[in-house]
C-alpha cells in the first residue's frame, strides 16, 4: 500500500505531497483543508470557492458552491458550512451539496462518518448521520 500525505502551506499558496520520503509541490492556496482517513481531501480557499483533490492526476477539482469550512471523514462523509453558518452535505450521488437543516459555527466528521457540530460558545452536539441526518443530539 502507499502512503500519501498531502500538506498545505495554508493562505502560502501551493503546498506538498509526500510519497515516500520525497515532497513534491501542488499548485493551489487553500485557506481551509480537511482529509478524511481513506486519503480523500478538500478545501477551501479565501474565496470560499471548494475543491477537492484528485491523486490520480495530482491537481485540484473545483466544486460548485461556497463555503467557510469543510470537512471531510470519507469520501462518503463530506460536510460543508458556509458563512451565514448553512450546513451542506455533499452527496456524491447527485454530484451536489444537500442542504441540511440548522445553522453552526464548526462542523467536524470522524472516520465512521459520525459529525459534530459547534454553534457557539458553549454549545457542542453530535449526530447520528447513520440513523438519521437531520436529528441533533446532545451531549
Amino acid at each position: 500500500m502507499r502512503l500519501i500525505c498531502l500538506c498545505i502551506a495554508l493562505g502560502f499558496g501551493g503546498g506538498a505531497v509526500a510519497d515516500g520520503a520525497a515532497f513534491v509541490p501542488v499548485p493551489g492556496n487553500l485557506a481551509q483543508l480537511s482529509v478524511g482517513f481513506d486519503g480523500t481531501t478538500w478545501g477551501v480557499n479565501a474565496g470560499g470557492q471548494i475543491y477537492r483533490w484528485d491523486a490520480n492526476t495530482n491537481t485540484w477539482d473545483w466544486i460548485p458552491g461556497a463555503l467557510a469550512e469543510v470537512a471531510v471523514g470519507s469520501s462518503n462523509a463530506v460536510w460543508g458550512v458556509n458563512a451565514a453558518g448553512e450546513i451542506y452535505r455533499w452527496n456524491a450521488n447527485a454530484n451536489a451539496w444537500d442542504t441540511i437543516r440548522g445553522t453552526l459555527a464548526q462542523v467536524a466528521i470522524g472516520a465512521d462518518g459520525g459529525c459534530w457540530r459547534h454553534r457557539g460558545a458553549k454549545a457542542t452536539r453530535g449526530c447520528t448521520p447513520m440513523r438519521t441526518w437531520s436529528v441533533w443530539r446532545s451531549f
